[in-house]
């Protein structure tokens, strides 16, 4: 599985890089190293665009290009009036059918400046900025310091000139009037790009935002409705929700934020929904037999099949035993034909 995530960037996890920047996130905010592992197994494995490098670019994958193009949409598209039409109406679904045009939909929904991105998919907006803002501590040193790189220093005028303008949660699933607002698109434009490159190369830094992530999630189902249930459960069936978390809460699809630089409803959501399921569920609906879903799983992606059982996958090569009843994927194969593929190049 290492080799699996290493093979997108070789000179990027240089020998023992992977294991020792997740131990040592994980454990300086006490949360489980293996869901780490299983976010950048999936951002390796899960995705639009075949994993493994590109010929004559070895430190790029096909995926990696696309984000680069989406971190430079000019503002004119973003914020078009003619997107937000296709993506609020039907009409791609008349044009198209049901199954291709709500696809095209959602790809005009997802085509702004909040992308989500190697090596975590961590998404701009409501990953980096939302943890670098819930956290201002945590990254006291890097926000105060000189910098040390250029990098470094593009992130930090971005962050404060972005958070001086944004002014609120990026964690929303309200959907107010795009004309509302006047939009400080340099401030988006900026953030965007620097945080691409800085999550980009600098591994230590994602994976920190990562784990403030995590732990953020896991103290919002603490102090949720849902937080007795949430006390009680095991650590596999915790596990198994984050992977639900992380997916694209579908009804949201086609209800752009007031900003059309921010994707909040693809990101967040899947959240706010969890918080009302567990509570709804009770605890009795909370067996280490078999792994819990939420009423309605079809309001989500794919958390509650593919995400959760390639979690599964990564929890048996960890502990030895399935979360639940849940059926591991069989990712081996595939993982050997990417590896045999890169030798090659």
């Amino acid at each position: 599985m290492a080799e699996r995530i290493a093979v997108n960037r070789p000179g990027f996890y240089h020998e023992g890089q992977i294991g020792a920047v997740i131990r040592s996130n994980a454990d300086r905010y006490q949360v489980e190293p293996i869901i780490l592992f299983y976010w950048l197994f999936l951002s390796s494995f899960y995705g639009e665009a075949v994993s493994g490098p590109l010929p004559f670019a070895a430190q790029m994958t096909s995926e990696t290009l696309r984000d680069l193009v989406q971190a430079h949409l000019p503002a004119w598209f973003v914020e078009s009036p003619i997107r937000k039409h296709l993506i609020e109406s039907a009409v791609l679904e008349h044009i198209a059918g049901p199954k291709i045009g709500w696809k095209l939909r959602y790809a005009l929904h997802k085509a702004t400046l909040d992308l989500s991105m190697d090596p975590y998919n961590a998404n701009v907006f409501s990953d980096v900025f939302f943890t670098m803002s819930a956290y201002e501590r945590e990254f006291e040193e890097f926000l105060i310091a000189p910098a040390k790189d250029d990098l470094t220093a593009a992130l930090q005028e971005a962050y404060t000139e972005l958070k001086i303008s944004l002014g609120r949660s990026v964690c929303t699933r309200r959907h107010p009037d795009i004309t509302e607002q006047k939009l400080p698109a340099n401030a988006y434009k900026k953030f965007a790009r620097a945080a691409f490159l800085k999550s980009y190369f600098d591994f230590d830094f994602s994976t920190q935002v990562q784990a403030l992530l995590l732990k953020r999630i896991d103290q919002d189902l603490r102090h949720s409705q849902a937080n007795t249930i949430w006390a009680n459960l095991s650590k596999p069936q915790r596990a198994s929700i984050f992977a639900i978390a992380r997916d694209v809460f579908v009804p949201n699809v086609g209800k752009p934020d007031a900003v059309p630089y921010l994707l909040p409803e693809l990101n967040c959501a899947p959240r706010e929904y969890l918080h009302t399921e567990i509570a709804a569920a009770g605890s009795e609906a909370f067996s280490d037999a078999r792994s819990w879903t939420p009423r309605h799983p079809e309001y989500l992606w794919a958390g509650t099949g593919y995400l959760a059982r390639l979690l599964n996958e990564v929890w048996i090569a960890a502990y030895g035993k399935n979360i639940g009843d849940l059926k591991a994927t069989d990712a081996a194969e595939d993982a050997i034909r990417v590896i045999a593929r890169s030798r090659m190049l």
